[in-house]
């Protein structure tokens, strides 16, 4: 067979490599993205659960008897706890949102991630195939 064929598959394996590794680079970027993710997932979840054993902490200083507080420093007292666990409770909703954000986008990586390696792969049987091809048109 002729060279011209024998450089039309390298060429055409060449072309493969290419495109399999652009997307490993895109693979990487979104594999990085995902870690970076579990990491601030990591922190959140722990952040949270401390919110919690803050909250609790709270409810129960929350439920003091204030019997012993007189006129304005009961008052005070329980708009301050009642200012305290409304915070808290804020930032709580706040985090728990960010977390579910968070999950939604490592899910969404991750089906990227698992796309791209199919991808990789068929890039690469090609590339492959078109190797093949040219070393018996020699």
């Amino acid at each position: 067979m002729g060279s011209k064929e024998v450089k039309h598959y390298q060429s055409c394996a060449r072309t493969c490599r290419s495109h399999s590794s652009s997307l490993r680079s895109n693979r990487k970027a979104a594999m990085d993205k995902k870690e970076k993710l579990e990491k601030a997932k990591s922190k959140i979840t722990s952040e949270l659960s401390q919110v919690s054993s803050q909250k609790s902490t709270l409810l129960t200083l929350n439920n003091v008897d204030t019997g012993n507080f007189v006129g304005d420093r009961q008052a005070k007292y329980q708009g301050k706890m009642s200012a305290a666990l409304q915070k808290l409770s804020t930032y709580k909703t706040s985090e728990d949102d960010n977390l579910t954000s968070i999950n939604n986008k490592i899910a969404e990586l991750e089906t990227t991630i698992s796309s791209l390696t199919s991808q990789i792969s068929s890039w690469d049987q090609q590339a492959v195939m078109y190797d093949r091809m040219a070393a018996s048109s020699m």
